[in-house]
């Protein structure tokens, strides 16, 4: 990294690379990667890449971790977003610090659900309950328009909150049946684990 180098070449013979760092350099285009079949992680943050043409060559790889942030990358949304949809394995991505980053409506929410197995993606992880509300959003937003689709998202983020609740009743109800048997009285401090263990055993 940070080597001014300005192409990618001369790595066809590094068949066995599965990291690949050059942040920092003036690389306009990812290229000349495709020989190597073991690469699972590409770092080219702070590089020239410009627009999504200059990335388009990862669809040929089979990556699991990309950062491209802080670049100078433009164009089309749809583009882009179906380039990164062309990376089936993608877990972790860095794309921030990009022009285009400003011009995608609901930015988390869209390459979420575009990315299916994201499971990190700039600054924080992807929880389950993110890819649930992004994944309800998503879907709607195919066959309906953006109203429609935030209150699908609502309607899931209800349901996993009733489904948390649930979870918490069940909870209390093994507690409270493993008292029982046991015939022990809780303590004072029993129950904690939950937030809706807060009634007492009768």
């Amino acid at each position: 990294q940070d080597n001014a180098i300005t192409k990618i070449e001369n790595l066809e013979n590094c068949t066995d690379l599965c990291t690949l760092n050059l942040s920092g350099n003036c690389i306009s285009t990812i290229e000349n990667l495709s020989n190597l079949k073991k690469l699972r992680s590409l770092i080219l943050s702070n590089n020239s890449l410009s627009d999504v043409e200059s990335i388009r060559h990862i669809t040929q790889l089979d990556l699991r971790s990309l950062d491209i942030q802080s670049n100078e990358i433009e164009g089309d949304v749809e583009d882009m977003l179906h380039t990164l949809e062309l990376c089936p394995k993608l877990s972790v991505l860095y794309l921030r610090g990009n022009l285009i980053v400003k011009r995608i409506p609901h930015y988390r929410k869209r390459v979420v659900f575009r990315c299916a197995c994201l499971k990190y993606l700039d600054d924080r992880p992807v929880s389950d309950e993110e890819r649930r509300r992004a994944g309800a959003w998503g879907a709607a937003l195919l066959h309906t328009n953006a109203d429609g689709a935030a209150a699908a998202e609502r309607v899931e983020a209800d349901l996993i909150r009733n489904e948390g609740r649930a979870r918490d009743d069940e909870s209390f109800r093994h507690f409270e049946a493993l008292y029982r048997r046991t015939g022990a009285e809780p303590s004072e401090n029993c129950g904690t684990h939950t937030s809706s263990v807060s009634r007492t055993f009768v």
